[in-house]
């Protein structure tokens, strides 16, 4: 039996570059990771009290938390800190599982549908889209364990387009999916917006279901959708003042410059108005890719149409986002917590040029399609965003140990309960946090649990 080297090397390159963000992302959550509250986290405090007291409501799980109903989120935090003690780096390596599931979702959806299509292989893609799940300019997200709410959804939402992009039919996806989504949007406001975008997967799915069953499960999906819609918004309160939504409405120019400047920032976040461009740029791409892909006759929609709902799904966040945030301005649109939403347009984005550039079927010679000219152009700019994605993850190493160095002072003043300007790094009342971390001393938890001091 003759081993072919070349391929077995091929591979093991292709592991390597896949696995390398993987690693760097944990071993820096490891060195610059503090175990201490952090700004929202002071404001759990009260329910954890709750918790270990035995009187928390259902109630409690479904309150508000500024425009987010946080009920499985809040249930997943209180688990991990009962067994933990609240030990916040339980929490931030949550968040680097489920960013493991998102790549895995997102690379299992990719290979499903090369499978499909035939005569091309994921290949080296796959490490590309590890260099931007993992990306670091997320870097406030790995390093703040309230961020598992964003992380979360974010899988969900992707292994809800999974079941219900399945190419056979099958009533349990569809279920499955439901409840998901559902727990999407309990887990981060953002969530609701997958719901007409499942019906959009579900509008243009496989040809091989028929069509009574098409028609069957869309309206279960929006019977569903509608229950939990109206569940959700029920003694809804507009926690921001009307100015955010009136300013958005009042200054579209400022707005649309938010909604750009949100999702170029996973490419360029280092200027504002390379992350403008580079919005503009996302966002011409998707619809350019899209309209070329469709008119290959060999590629039909119903392959398409899981990245299509992922491109949509971020460009959704980005606007129900800025109509609350535009007036804080793009640099704020261009804030790490955000990259984790403004990512999956430019997946959709990498995989269309992945397809326009492998897929061996189209024509190597027409006059019509320029075949040859396509390939090169897509290959040009999936090298050209992989280097700045690369490049502008590259640059936040140094913010690892800049939030260690800022919080952990913190951490020693929470300890000694001296300095109240180090207080206020953790949140912004140092009364709130001397008076919630006396009930963290009392239970126990935190940086007051014995083995975490």
């Amino acid at each position: 039996m003759t081993v072919n080297w070349q391929n077995k090397g091929q591979r093991l390159i292709n592991l390597f570059f896949t696995l390398s963000p993987l690693v760097i992302l944990v071993i820096l959550v490891f060195l610059y990771g503090v175990n201490v509250p952090y700004w929202d986290q002071w404001e759990f405090v009260l329910l954890l009290e709750k918790s270990y007291q035995g009187r928390f409501t259902f109630s409690d799980l479904l309150a508000q938390h500024n425009e987010h109903r946080l009920f499985i989120s809040r249930i997943i935090m209180l688990i991990i800190a009962h067994i933990s003690g609240w030990n916040i780096s339980w929490e931030l390596m949550i968040n680097i599982i489920l960013a493991t599931g998102i790549f895995i979702a997102i690379t299992y959806q990719f290979k499903k549908t090369l499978q499909s299509i035939g005569s091309c292989r994921l290949d080296w893609l796959a490490a590309v889209i590890s260099l931007v799940v993992f990306s670091l300019t997320q870097w406030e997200n790995w390093l703040w364990g309230w961020q598992i709410q964003i992380f979360l959804n974010v899988f969900l939402v992707n292994v809800s387009i999974v079941f219900l992009s399945q190419e056979n039919f099958f009533w349990l996806n569809i279920l499955i999916a439901a409840v998901l989504t559902t727990i999407a949007s309990y887990s981060f406001v953002n969530g609701i917006l997958f719901w007409p975008i499942g019906l959009l997967i579900l509008s243009f799915a496989s040809p091989n279901r028929k069509k009574m069953k098409k028609w069957l499960t869309i309206l279960f999906w929006l019977i569903i959708g509608s229950i939990t819609v109206c569940f959700y918004f029920n003694n809804y309160q507009l926690i921001n003042d009307q100015y955010s939504f009136w300013y958005s409405i009042t200054h579209p120019f400022s707005y649309l410059i938010y909604v750009l400047s949100y999702l170029g920032s996973p490419v360029i976040s280092f200027n504002t108005w390379g992350a403008i461009f580079s919005g503009i740029v996302g966002i011409s791409l998707f619809y350019y890719l899209i309209k070329l892909l469709l008119q290959k006759r060999q590629i039909r929609i119903h392959y398409l149409i899981p990245y299509i709902a992922l491109g949509f799904y971020s460009i959704g966040s980005a606007i129900f986002t800025g109509l609350g945030r535009a007036y804080f301005g793009s640099i704020q649109a261009i804030s790490s917590r955000y990259v984790t939403f403004s990512n999956l347009l430019w997946i959709s984005d990498i995989f269309f040029l992945y397809i326009l550039m492998k897929y061996k079927r189209f024509p190597a010679k027409s006059i019509q399609n320029n075949s040859q000219r396509e390939r090169k152009m897509a290959f040009s700019f999936l090298l050209v965003i992989t280097f700045l994605i690369g490049f502008n993850s590259a640059l936040r190493i140094l913010k690892f140990p800049k939030q260690y160095s800022y919080l952990q002072p913190a951490r020693e003043a929470l300890l000694t309960g001296t300095d109240n300007n180090y207080l206020k790094r953790l949140y912004y009342s140092d009364k709130v946090v001397k008076e919630r971390s006396e009930i963290l001393k009392e239970l126990n938890l935190s940086v007051f649990r014995e083995n975490d001091r």
